[in-house]
């Protein structure tokens, strides 16, 4: 899979970019019983493994003190979240099973 995350910004010393295969080789955090509250279908208790956020924000050179990131994709979907609500988030590249989420997208025509 071909895609990269950028972060950039002033509360950043540096901006940095990774690739899907730079982020598969990094060192993996799994969430437990999180609730995925879906659109379609009921919602469910489930699992994801991914990088820390912490993990590439310090790789990114964060400055000290309290602050929001700014999430946009390419679809112009975005979500401003401070610095506390992301303590524990992960960027997610497996689901629970062990499945990269690259994979599932691809198997399922998207």
């Amino acid at each position: 899979m071909e895609w990269t995350i950028e972060l950039t910004g002033s509360g950043l010393g540096k901006p940095i970019a990774f690739t899907f295969e730079q982020l598969a080789r990094m060192e993996m955090t799994r969430l437990d019983n999180v609730l995925m509250q879906k659109t379609h279908g009921p919602d469910e208790m489930t699992s994801w493994r991914g990088v820390s956020l912490d993990t590439l924000l310090a790789a990114a050179q964060i400055k000290p003190g309290p602050m929001t990131v700014l999430f946009e994709a390419p679809d112009g979907y975005k979500i401003r979240c401070s610095r506390e609500e992301l303590r524990s988030a992960i960027l997610a590249l497996m689901d629970g099973s062990g499945q990269w989420l690259s994979e599932l997208r691809a198997n399922s025509g998207l």
